[in-house]
């Protein structure tokens, strides 16, 4: 496996992960834990797309 490879695998892998703490705080009752967990995975994966996005970017000029 190339170190690109490994590169999609752990983002993908994050992504995941953050898309699957957000499913779980869905199941909570409302309130401010909810509300700031939410928060984190919405950053995380915004984070993310940027990162991606500015990558992307790069790679084609």
């Amino acid at each position: 496996m190339g170190r690109d490879t490994t590169k999609k695998l752990w983002i993908l892998g994050v992504s995941f992960a953050l898309f699957l703490g957000g499913a779980g705080a869905l199941q909570l009752e409302p309130g401010t834990v909810r509300t700031v967990i939410l928060a984190l995975v919405f950053a995380g994966l915004l984070t993310i797309a940027g990162v991606q996005t500015l990558r992307h970017l790069k790679k084609k000029n």
